[in-house]
């Protein structure tokens, strides 16, 4: 718009009166104006109708195409330091630096939106032209974090005046960069601010502030977009038009192991092979996760039948208690982090009727985290599927339980503690567990074939587990194994859940990575640290939900003792081993075609010594 817009319209009737502008042009102008106006049809109606805008512009398409353009424009000019994309799965600490060359009370706000759940510290200063002055404003020590953002922004409009940075502004980020400590320079708007900054080792830009640019400047910082734009403008001394540095996007999510790293796990294979040949299982899938590679192998038919059917690396199988860790445990931390759930609050806090059975002065001290450890006093299992048919029966019959010894005394692992969380999952959120675990972890990790009672459909790619003579009478194919959890409709916070290898594995590395898969935040790594620690309730063996190494553990002799890991009852087990970047996941189907089958026992610690001894990982002392 120009600045006076008579002067304007005056000017122009001059340039036509003394012939520098031909009328022609003029018309050929106001023609291409009507004709853009009659395609509206705002010659039949000139009049806007406000209660349409929402639905004609406020759609999500629109907010998805507008953050694919901020995506892919931005631009990289420098990175020797190398330092792009940052890494969110290593513990690090990030300082942001908010810069605005205009009246801005809150800068970077989104750039900062985007970036806090992904880190496990960041501490941010901010400084604008009115609100927050630049003399006002004092950097941290650079011992309190390890790599810097400095975010500077400054718009660009008519009749600003200034398309710089003011000096006492720029004079902090000077400082920041001097400090000795890494720093990506984040520039919006503005692209010439390049200029006054030749020490900025590491150079990122978009050409906005709006929000959208700020996301994508967050998405590229830490890989989850590649950057490909390229510099608008000339910027003397420093880039020609058409610049910029290309940088592949980082999905992290678990790498396919070469074929080298594969092969060398064959002495795992060979015990399983060995396996099968013994009846201690039909056939399995064995996944090994080393340093973010994934290995999936796949060994032994569904039944013991020469014509079963083959495993694949997608076969699903019935997790039995691994739903224990994988769902229950970690709603539970979820649930925690939102506040709605307290770990060492009493369990008639959430579920009043439990005060209500026997040793009603025991049952008081039952906390949370009594559940969690298996130290709560309730007996081990009940088979309340013999005479009990739903969850709110087998929910109220545990409440009428006797405990068995004072609470917090000693361990022993019960089904029955993991039920009543799975109700009070329900109960302080108002969902059912399968849907809680279908939106909270199975979506963002992209665990598909994850599933509680699986679609008949799918029933042809399920080991089946057993041939049940006494209760359902039936082979068991694509059902839940427990008999409890079955009576409870199949879903239920100690069993029912059906997965695959492949589906597990991007699980165990979201723990390593501290709470991350795919750039979607599960968990943050201080719960996940609180629920790993090994828990005195339970004399260290166990954790919030997981066990850990013993003497004459399922992990064999290797695993460090910082390992977690956790067994089904139908023949499932994981685990983890965060000092290597290490997990294996072992999926069978022992209890095909009986449950008395108990040679799976030995063949747990020798898969788990196989895999560390072919990567190399044994001590040499062993």
């Amino acid at each position: 718009m120009p600045p006076v817009l008579d002067a304007a319209l005056e000017a122009v009737r001059d340039a036509v009166a003394s012939g520098r502008i031909p009328m022609a042009r003029l018309d050929e102008a106001v023609t291409r104006v009507l004709t853009a106006k009659a395609k509206l049809g705002l010659n039949k109606s000139k009049l806007v109708d406000l209660d349409a805008l929402a639905k004609n512009f406020d759609r999500p398409e629109f907010d998805r195409a507008a953050q694919d353009i901020a995506d892919r424009g931005v631009t990289l000019l420098r990175d020797d330091q190398h330092i792009l994309p940052l890494d969110p799965t290593k513990a690090s600490r990030i300082l942001l630096v908010a810069v605005s060359g205009d009246n801005d009370p809150y800068p970077a706000g989104n750039l900062e939106n985007e970036i806090r759940w992904r880190l496990d510290s960041l501490a941010s200063v901010r400084m604008d032209t009115r609100f927050v002055r630049a003399d006002m404003v004092k950097l941290p020590s650079p011992d309190t974090y390890d790599v810097a953002i400095a975010a500077i922004f400054v718009r660009v409009a008519d009749r600003k005046g200034s398309i710089g940075l003011p000096d006492d502004q720029a004079a902090v980020v000077d400082r920041l960069l001097a400090a000795g400590k890494p720093v990506v320079v984040a520039c919006f708007g503005s692209p010439y601010l390049a200029q006054r900054f030749p020490a900025a080792k590491t150079w990122l830009a978009a050409f906005s502030t709006v929000d959208v640019a700020q996301r994508a400047v967050g998405r590229a910082l830490f890989g989850q977009v590649g950057v490909a734009g390229r510099l608008p403008v000339n910027i003397p001394g420093v880039a020609a038009l058409g610049a910029g540095l290309d940088l592949d996007a980082n999905p992290m999510e678990l790498r396919e192991a070469d074929e080298k790293t594969e092969n060398k796990l064959q002495p795992a294979y060979d015990v399983l092979v060995r396996a099968v040949a013994d009846h201690a299982f039909p056939g399995g899938v064995l996944a090994v996760g080393y340093r973010n590679e994934l290995i999936v192998h796949e060994f032994g038919r569904q039944t013991y039948d020469a014509k079963s059917p083959a495993i694949t690396t997608e076969t699903m199988y019935d997790a039995a208690s691994l739903t224990k860790p994988i769902v229950t445990a970690t709603l539970v931390a979820m649930q925690v982090e939102a506040g709605r759930i307290a770990l060492d609050l009493p369990v008639a806090r959430y579920i009043p009727e439990w005060n209500s059975g026997p040793n009603p002065d025991w049952r008081k001290t039952v906390t949370i985290r009594n559940l969690l450890t298996h130290s709560s006093g309730l007996p081990a299992h009940e088979d309340y599927f013999l005479t009990l048919h739903s969850k709110r029966e087998i929910v109220a019959a545990i409440c009428k339980q006797t405990l068995e010894y004072v609470p917090g005394a000693k361990t022993v692992y019960s089904d029955l503690g993991f039920i009543l969380l799975g109700e009070i999952l329900e109960r302080a959120t108002g969902k059912t567990i399968d849907q809680l675990a279908r939106e909270r972890i199975f979506a963002p990790l992209g665990m598909t074939a994850t599933t509680f009672n699986p679609a008949k459909s799918l029933a042809a790619g399920i080991a089946p587990t057993e041939n049940d003579a006494t209760f359902r009478k039936r082979l068991l194919q694509g059902e839940v194994h427990d008999e409890n959890a079955f009576a409870m409709g199949g879903v239920a916070g100690h069993a029912g859940m059906f997965t695959t290898a492949s589906d597990l594995a991007a699980f165990c590395q979201m723990l390593l990575n501290g709470g991350l898969y795919a750039h979607q935040r599960l968990i943050t790594r201080a719960t996940i640290s609180q629920i790993l620690a090994p828990q005195p309730l339970a004399a260290g063996t166990r954790t919030l939900g997981w066990m850990t190494p013993t003497p004459n553990s399922s992990s064999g002799r290797y695993f460090s003792a910082h390992s977690y890991g956790h067994l089904g009852f139908t023949g499932t087990s994981i685990w983890i081993d965060p000092d290597r970047q290490l997990f294996v996941i072992l999926l069978t189907n022992r209890v095909y075609p009986t449950r008395d089958n108990d040679k799976i026992a030995a063949v747990r610690p020798a898969v788990h010594d196989a895999v560390i001894e072919a990567l190399g990982l044994a001590p040499a002392d062993r």
